[in-house]
Parts: C-alpha cells; structure tokens; sequence
C-alpha cells in the first residue's frame, strides 16, 4: 500500500470561472455496493430477513444521487492507446512498451492513481476547497496544467504525506506559482508547526500525541 497523501486546495475568483472549472474537472459517480453487501443478499444460508436487510441497504444506495469527484483524467486525459485495465502483467506488450495506466499517471499526473477519497469541503460563488488522496507524491502536473488554463484564478494547494516524509503549501497567482513551501529532508525540523498544523487540519491526528483530534 502507498502512502496516502492528503491534498487539500482552495481556489477564490470570480463566480463564472469557478463554474467553468467545476462543470469541466469534476464528474458525476455512483455510489459503489461493496461486493461483500452483494454477496451477504445472496447468501441462501442467511435468514430471509437478514438477506432482506442487505437487499435493502443495497437498493438504497443505489437510489443515491451519483457525487461529484474531482477527475485528474478530465484536466490531463490519457489517449485513447493507453491500456487503463487493472491487470498490467510484467513483460506484457502493455508493461514493455510503457503505454499503460501506470506509466501515463506516474508522469502526467504525477501519481499512480486518480484523486480519491475525496470531499466538498465549502462551495460558494468565489471559492472552492476540495479535500482528496493521492498515492505516494502530490499531483503537481496536474494542479499547473489546472492553474495554466485559469490564470484569474488564485490557487492554494496544501499536502501533508501520511509518513510524515514531505508536507507543506503552494500558493499560485497570475497562472504561476506564487509561493512555494514544499518541504521535506532536514528542512522538515525547521517547520514543525506547519507540520503539526496540516497534520491536524489533514489528516485529524497530532504527531506530537498519540491520540486523534476529533475536530478534524
């Protein structure tokens, strides 16, 4: 499993260009049944009003209005040659010629996967934060590519990685970075604040305690 990197990025500007830029970077997405619901709905062995319980809680979901994801694919989308299926074998025509989802994400976007486990936090007619994961590093090509095409936007992209290895913020204006607090290595002690503030704000635990911060 990858270090779980948490992003979160606030952009302000005025009500037509956020509208832009949400209708074009986020889609719609089902709410996914677990496979184990599916498999306990179908289990003859169970009690018909236990089967019955997880019929329901399945129908239910279902009938859930899909959610708004942020979709690295929709700002640097991968050509139509790039094999995207989830077994990449090792000496696969797929894994030699390095046109594959792994190759494509590693260096378009800067990670292995699509932005995940994300949330809303505030919509508004000037500003917008999302909150979301990423594996392993930040998505920086993707976030320049987003700030190059909205340069009257302003863009604050915050990250701390789980591990602790690199945290820190980057402000961008005028369709170029502003303000770049990237940290990691040695540097890291010199930021313990910032660190222990975004580790809060991001990930809901101190790292001076051993104990969850509920306000997170």
């Amino acid at each position: 499993m990858p270090n779980h990197v948490t992003n979160r990025l606030t952009i302000t500007g005025d009500e037509q260009s956020l509208s832009e830029l949400f209708g074009a970077c986020f889609r719609k997405q089902k709410h996914e049944v677990p496979d184990f619901w599916r498999e306990k709905a179908a289990n003859v062995e169970l009690e018909q009003k236990d089967r019955q319980e997880w019929i329901d809680r399945i129908t239910e979901l279902e009938a859930k209005e899909p959610y708004d994801v942020f979709d690295f694919n929709r700002i640097i989308p991968a050509p139509a040659f790039i094999f995207t299926g989830d077994a990449l074998t090792g000496g696969s025509r797929e894994e030699t010629t390095g046109r594959n989802w792994y190759k494509f994400n590693a260096s378009r976007w800067g990670t292995k996967w699509n932005a995940y486990d994300m949330s809303i936090v505030e919509h508004t007619e000037s500003k917008l934060v999302i909150k979301f994961d990423t594996a392993w590093n930040i998505p920086e090509p993707v976030i320049k590519e987003l700030v190059t095409w909205f340069p009257e936007l302003m863009f604050f992209h915050e990250f701390y990685d789980e591990g602790g290895w690199f945290f820190g913020d980057r402000t961008y204006q005028a369709g170029e970075l502003a303000i770049d607090r990237y940290i990691n290595g040695d540097d890291r002690k010199k930021h313990h604040e910032l660190e222990k503030r975004l580790c809060i704000e991001l990930k809901g635990w101190d790292p001076d305690s051993d104990e969850d911060c509920d306000d997170a």
